[in-house]
């Protein structure tokens, strides 16, 4: 029912290991979950190349879908009317990758979207896709290029949440800014900011983070899914978030308690096609995505949203196992 997009301007910050876990996060606890990767480079999809699941198509699903079969970036004529539709008359779209997880796969044929008719072909059908598998899965979960194209702004207009990491950098701090402002016409989802960190025990690391998100975007010392105060909105006025009309872009914006840190541990994970969920060893790693899940949805709720079943979690235990 809700799309949640991870997006961030810079690279290295960790949003592929989120929209991976967090994905995950939600399959574990019984939550129908679909994962796609709308990044040309596809490294949500080359995680799970690399463990033993096979059967990967070798280009993008949604190139082959909305482009034409030749190799141009003509739009194809005639567009089917529903997702059975479009499953019926291509080869395998979304591939099934653990219990209630499901992943529609990138690649590199992604980049034709970016010229000639290519943006006009995933503007139309993109959304109209979207519309249709909300009503087959519980949460969408969208991984976006590091960067603002055609890709990424459409992924944020069909998006219920939008969830920005940011580390201790001063860079990435810029691009949460950038990426905010360059975002301010799109009316509609939430904004949340999830801190990331090098590794657990980095202290000095973390109160630098705090420190300047502090300073940056006046980080509230409240419960989860307090928004933002106002001094951040004014900050994003003095730098130019607002519409032609004049009026701010009033979307709220949340700073999510969990701190996600990224270790050695992670790194091994994707290198072997798994996520934290996958390992006992990576228990500690789960809780903390599994407690991103929860604020996420915490603010989905807020929001108007439908919460996320209830279910049997020991049964499905056994099912990761």
């Amino acid at each position: 029912m809700s799309v949640i997009v991870f997006s961030s301007l810079k690279g290295g910050v960790g949003k592929t290991s989120l929209s991976i876990n967090v994905a995950a996060g939600f399959a574990r606890r019984g939550c129908k979950t679909l994962l796609i990767d709308l990044d040309p480079a596809s490294h949500a999809t080359g995680c799970f190349r690399l463990g033993a699941k096979r059967g990967f198509p070798q280009e993008s699903p949604l190139a082959r879908l909305f482009l034409a079969r030749d190799g141009s970036n003509a739009a194809v004529s005639g567009p089917a009317s529903s997702m059975d539709d479009w499953t019926a008359q291509e080869a395998e779209l979304i591939v099934p990758l653990r219990p209630y997880f499901e992943i529609l796969p990138g690649g590199a044929e992604l980049r034709y979207f970016q010229w000639g008719q290519g943006p006009k072909a995933f503007i139309t059908f993109f959304p109209r896709l979207v519309d249709e598998l909300r009503y087959h899965y519980d949460f969408i979960i969208v991984d976006t290029p590091p960067e603002f194209n055609v890709l990424t702004r459409n992924a944020i207009a069909v998006a219920d949440l939008v969830t920005v990491p940011v580390d201790s950098s001063g860079m990435s701090i810029t691009s949460l800014e950038e990426l905010v402002i360059s975002a301010q016409h799109i009316e509609g989802p939430s904004w949340s900011i999830c801190r990331t960190m090098v590794n657990r025990q980095a202290s000095r690391i973390r109160r630098l983070s705090e420190g300047r998100l502090s300073k940056y975007l006046n980080q509230p010392s409240t419960e989860p899914g307090q928004p933002i105060d106002d001094e951040f909105m004014d900050m994003l006025r003095q730098t130019g978030r607002s519409s032609q009309s004049g009026a701010v872009n009033q979307n709220p914006i949340y700073l999510l308690r969990t701190t996600v840190s990224r270790t050695e541990e992670q790194n091994r994970l994707s290198f072997l096609g798994k996520t934290a969920f996958d390992n006992k060893s990576s228990s500690r790693l789960a809780e903390d995505y599994l407690s991103v899940a929860r604020e996420l949805e915490t603010i989905l709720e807020i929001r108007g949203g439908e919460s996320a079943p209830e279910v049997n979690t020991e049964v499905l235990s056994q099912l990761w196992e």
